[in-house]
């Protein structure tokens, strides 16, 4: 459906799109994602109260008050985690009445790309560069002497996070190759290097399957094909990690984690199952951190929380179809590794690539 668009994307809209990744919890207690979000909000108050409407697409507004959900986890959870997930389900629906019916310069979207490839790589070098202090030959025993360069990250806790991240960027950044402009190659390989430096394999394979995904889309490869690719590639991925990381702790934990989300369904209550015991709570009824985005789901926000994520990523895949494996599969894939139900710069970027493929946001490349 075509519109018609007369005005440039609002200054807050541009503001949202900035910050909605710029976590900085190693440097300040408040990070700008919140006063992007701060800011967004108010204004959105501010044009619901003089607008006569604001149009937003069901496939969006449905996800979005059914996130309101996560409200019930302010009795389990600490207050600050529960307003990160709850701002991350809110987002699109203020990206709605800020970028629905406008256009924006493509240079716009591309030094938002260009500000987070440095933003990460920058956090890879300060990591690499001070190291945590671990015992070094202890971590080299078990295979994992790399994890030094993991903890000392300046955004996030760990750097699985970062790498989560960067894969959601790159997703986006191939989608905007596929659909507005070619991308230069230099940026592609800032991104990657990006997440190489994270040393999180998931997100680095992840990274590798994506760039295959935009090889295909670009040589507009048939729907279904495509879908059997990302299968065989999936499957046999697997398989071969399974042997080649067969003796690999960091690896076979991931699977350790399945077992113990098996376990907690199996001895806790109903209520438990379908509540969740609370965001950031997972670790004290699996013994570890629950180092997989579906488990965390499940543990944190229980059977009900995690259909609302579920039926989220449908919605997603009704609006992309195909684009679903460009924009939201690699990062899914990624978060095998490290769950992080905080992911707003995700929702950014797809409601974003929903807008512009629906046309109700159109790019201008001048």
């Amino acid at each position: 459906m075509q519109v018609n668009h007369i005005s440039h994307v609002p200054i807050v809209g541009v503001l949202w799109l900035y910050s909605s990744g710029l976590y900085l919890t190693k440097i300040t207690p408040l990070s700008p994602v919140y006063l992007g979000f701060f800011i967004i909000l108010i204004s959105f108050f501010m044009l619901f109260i003089y607008k006569e409407s604001i149009t937003v697409s069901k496939g969006v507004l449905l996800p979005s008050f059914l996130g309101l959900y996560y409200i019930s986890l302010f009795i389990s959870s600490p207050p600050a985690m529960v307003m990160n997930i709850i701002l991350t389900f809110t987002c699109p629906v203020l990206l709605y009445a800020f970028f629905s019916h406008y256009k924006i310069k493509y240079s716009i979207i591309l030094g938002c790309v260009w500000f987070y490839s440095f933003l990460l790589l920058g956090d890879g070098i300060w990591r690499l560069l001070h190291p945590a202090e671990f015992d070094l030959d202890k971590l080299e025993e078990l295979g994992i002497g790399f994890h030094i360069y993991k903890l000392n990250t300046f955004m996030y806790m760990d750097s699985n996070t970062v790498g989560i991240q960067g894969v959601s960027l790159l997703s986006f950044a191939c989608f905007i190759g596929c659909y507005i402009k070619k991308i230069s190659i230099p940026l592609l390989m800032i991104i990657l290097i990006a997440i190489i430096i994270t040393f999180s394999r998931a997100a680095i394979l992840s990274s590798l399957l994506l760039i295959i995904f935009y090889y295909l889309f670009i040589k507009k490869v048939p729907i279904l094909f495509l879908y059997l690719i990302v299968c065989l590639i999936f499957i046999f991925t697997t398989i071969g990690m399974l042997f080649y990381f067969s003796e690999d702790h960091s690896f076979l934990s991931k699977f350790h984690i399945l077992e113990l989300a098996a376990t907690f369904l199996g001895e806790n209550d109903w209520g438990t199952i379908l509540l969740g015991v609370g965001l950031g709570n997972a670790i004290d009824f699996l013994g570890m951190g629950a180092h997989n985005l579906f488990v965390t789901f499940l543990v944190e926000t229980g059977v009900l929380g995690t259909l609302v994520f579920c039926f989220t990523l449908f919605c997603w895949w009704c609006a992309l179809r195909k684009d679903w494996i460009l924009l939201v599969f690699p990062t899914l894939l990624a978060s095998m590794s490290l769950g992080t139900v905080v992911m707003p710069y995700l929702f950014t970027f797809v409601t974003l690539s929903i807008l512009i493929k629906k046309k109700y946001l159109v790019v201008d490349n001048i």
